[in-house]
């Protein structure tokens, strides 16, 4: 789980406050959020993948089409399917708390679709039991107990401000409409 924080809230007067509040809730803006915090991780892959990750991921590709178009065999940056990073970026949630709002990323409890195996030629007994489904939750922490530089849900210094230029622009465009003009920011 992920937290960016929007703070001085409480400094608003208080009917312009219960806008932009209602604003920040917006389904708009949460997606928007999703969009930018997956794009960096696409973006900036943490690792080259070791020749065992690229035999595993040449084995798995033919059967698992249509692939993310971020994918690049070499690189980890999470997208195979791209279905591991669809469901962070659908599941972004605003907390309000004393003059700030906080987006919450974090991965669902849905169930992620196993990876699907290519056919073989052969004919052989099905004696191997199917392998087990894990929530997209679980998946993340196993990333993560792979090794702290794949923990994706750390994000850049770049991505922070480009979620906070993002929320500036959707607020002014709130602010304007509502007729709002010469608002500083700090």
């Amino acid at each position: 789980m992920a937290k960016l924080r929007v703070k001085n809230l409480s400094k608003v007067r208080t009917d312009i406050r219960k806008r932009i509040t209602k604003a920040l809730r917006d389904k708009s803006i949460r997606e928007g959020v999703g969009e930018i915090i997956v794009d960096d991780i696409q973006n900036n892959p943490v690792n080259t993948a070791s020749q065992a990750t690229q035999a595993w991921r040449k084995y798995y590709e033919p059967a698992n089409k249509p692939l993310d178009p971020k994918y690049d065999i070499k690189d980890i940056n999470f997208t195979f399917t791209g279905r591991l990073m669809k469901d962070l970026r659908e599941n972004v949630k605003a907390q309000f708390n004393k003059g700030s709002v906080e987006y919450v990323l974090e991965h669902s409890n849905k169930k992620h679709p196993k990876y699907k195996k290519p056919k073989r030629k052969t004919r052989r007994k099905k004696s191997a039991k199917p392998a087990k489904s894990f929530t997209y939750k679980q998946l993340y922490e196993q990333i993560k107990s792979l090794n702290f530089s794949y923990d994706y849900l750390i994000f850049s210094n770049e991505a922070k401000r480009d979620v906070i230029d993002f929320i500036k622009l959707k607020i002014r465009k709130l602010l304007k409409w509502l007729g709002i003009h010469g608002v500083c920011w700090q």
